[in-house]
């Protein structure tokens, strides 16, 4: 007789409304505030803020453009929503990243309700807190970039699976596993609303996570016959590697679901794009951005087997801290028959499946694992809850340990940065002896303020684990993260704004009357978020003789480069220029200036 199917337990809780309002307050207060404080970040503000903003201004919803040519980055369900952003808030900064911050609130509200039906409200509420303060999430929910948006739709598509799960009969048989309907439908919608998204990826990294988490259900399901341990363990293994279990687990995906949903949803816009383009779209998206990019390095985005967990590491601090009692109950619950063993093979297939595929692809980048944070999220809330309810002895250890370094890191943060300004030898600070402005010192050292909630906070947590008051030190940790992603935001980030160099010399030349309907041409430099700013499409110029031809074309434009290639042109060139505006380029060294022909007015 088979054994029969764990369920994924519902909280006993039928009060979470409270809980699910505090979590929506705190990641709101951390999502919203001055999120157009800054200008566009280069590179990936600036092409998809700039390519929503030509589609808004030509008023056509269907092929992506950028600087006056197409743009087959990505699919359009970034740039509808940016679109919709612009249409609240006009074409701004606010409105390019408004509907990333929604989606980033979304999401941790989807981590609660996804933490409540594996595990409990409590696990719930640990989860999405710690989703909502870990530092690269609120990075990405502040971003005009596609990133948050697939990992919305992936998280809704397992929360989706695992609502269909619960309503399984806890005495169906393991290998008769078959969600219902209903969870295929809207987990199928979420995949093509991702593939709308990013592509392919959109579908294809949740149903390998959810086809391996079947399997290795299935694999666990071999008749209780008398075998030692080592044998049984063996026989779990071949069961797992067995055609058999590969099929039935495929067929329990529901793949002509799968497909005829996927395809409804994704197929109308890939299939007009193509017909709009003559297919030049779809042979640059998946040439060059999908295979390319995961057979070879592209734009020097590269790094050993050990770059995402490092990234993983240092964007979910300071929850970090907790990494090893968590690795150390997640092992512990894998290795045994308890309640949420199975809940935990379901989070670590989908978060396995992230960093195994792109740990193999050639082009690496941090926000290509953002989908697995909200199981990350889910990992660590389970095993902080699960730290809470530990005997005392190995509470306090893993308390003091994580809580040491907690404090530690902070004061290495805290000590770091400022020292990097004001520490000198030889009479020379090491930002000295890279020539940096007085801007980048001063934000440098202010970048110190990252470490004191950690220092302060751990250092409560310390003694209140010394009180045994387990539920306090979480709250005093929470307090720690929501410190510290908050002073990022509205202490440390917005007086960067006037700063940006590019963005605001662009920016300042269309405030000017006298320059607001000038062409502008870049010579040998170039910056994505020049087009946003400009609100046309800017020449690129990669010679003299280009140079000469912009200002033939247009004798009022004007033209930018950087000080030294201005200085190179204008001994070269055939017509005499004119400096009319400056610009420091920070954080990199030198200036940008922007010139006119000598008889310009």
């Amino acid at each position: 007789m088979s054994q029969p199917v764990e369920s994924i337990p519902r909280s006993t809780s039928n009060r979470p409304w409270w809980s699910l309002l505090f979590v929506g307050l705190a990641a709101s207060f951390v999502f919203f505030p001055n999120l157009g404080a800054t200008l566009l970040w280069d590179e990936d503000e600036g092409f998809y803020a700039s390519a929503a903003a030509e589609m808004m201004r030509e008023r056509q919803w269907l092929v992506p453009g950028f600087n006056g040519s197409l743009f087959a980055h990505k699919p359009p369900m970034m740039y509808w929503l940016m679109m919709s952003g612009y249409h609240l808030f006009g074409i701004s900064e606010i409105g390019a990243r408004f509907f990333s911050a929604v989606y980033g609130l979304i999401t941790v509200l989807l981590v609660f309700l996804l933490g409540k039906q594996l595990f409990s409200q409590k696990v719930g509420l640990i989860s999405s807190l710690i989703l909502a303060t870990s530092i690269f999430f609120t990075v990405i929910s502040r971003s005009a970039t596609a990133d948050l948006f697939l990992t919305f739709f992936v998280t809704l598509a397992f929360w989706s699976f695992v609502r269909g799960s619960d309503r399984l009969t806890s005495g169906q048989p393991r290998n008769n596993f078959s969600p219902p309907p209903s969870w295929s439908v809207l987990s199928y919608v979420a995949m093509g609303l991702a593939t709308l998204t990013k592509g392919p990826i959109g579908f294809l990294f949740p149903m390998t996570s959810i086809g391996l988490f079947l399997m290795l259900e299935r694999s666990v399901s071999i008749s209780p016959q008398p075998m030692s341990p080592k044998i049984h363990r063996w026989k779990r293994v071949l069961n797992f590697f067995a055609p058999s279990n590969f099929l039935k687990a495929l067929w329990d995906l529901r793949p002509l679901t799968a497909l005829i949903v996927i395809l409804s949803v994704a197929a109308p816009w890939f299939v007009l794009v193509n017909m709009k383009t003559d297919g030049v779209f779809l042979k640059e998206f998946f040439g060059v951005h999908h295979f390319q990019r995961a057979v070879s390095s592209m734009e020097g985005h590269r790094g050993t087997f050990l770059y995402y967990p490092i990234s993983i590491m240092v964007g979910m601090y300071p929850w970090t801290v907790t990494t090893a009692p968590t690795i150390w109950l997640i092992f512990k619950r894998l290795n045994s028959n308890e309640e949420h063993a199975t809940a935990i093979k379901l989070l670590v297939c989908w978060v396995s499946v992230y960093l195994i595929v792109f740990t193999m692809a050639g082009t690496k980048l941090p926000n290509y694992v953002l989908p697995a944070y909200p199981a990350i999220a889910l990992l660590y809330g389970f095993a902080i809850e699960s730290w809470i309810r530990l005997e005392r002895k190995p509470q306090v250890f893993w308390g003091l340990s994580c809580l040491g370094v907690l404090v530690f890191v902070g004061t290495l943060l805290a000590v770091a940065f400022p020292g990097i300004v004001f520490w000198s030898a030889d009479a020379k600070t090491i930002l000295n002896r890279f020539d940096a402005a007085d801007d980048v010192k001063f934000f440098v050292a202010r970048m110190g303020l990252i470490g004191v909630p950690a220092i302060l906070c751990g250092g409560l947590g310390i003694w209140l684990t010394w009180k045994h008051k387990p539920t306090a030190v979480f709250w005093s940790m929470f307090a720690a993260a929501f410190l510290t992603v908050v002073c990022i935001w509205n202490l440390i980030v917005p007086p960067l704004g006037p700063l940006q160099g590019t963005q605001s010399l662009i920016k300042r030349l269309r405030q000017n009357a006298s320059y607001r309907n000038q062409e502008i041409g870049m010579y040998q430099f170039f910056r994505p978020s020049a087009v946003f700013y400009s609100g046309r499409p800017i020449l690129r110029c990669h010679d003299s003789n280009q140079v000469d031809a912009f200002f033939e074309q247009n004798p009022d434009g004007l033209m930018v480069a950087e000080q030294e290639k201005f200085d190179s042109i204008f001994k070269i060139a055939n017509s005499s220029y004119r400096i009319v505006d400056r610009q420091p380029m920070f954080p990199d060294k030198g200036e940008l200036v922007v010139f006119v022909r000598e008889n310009a007015r």
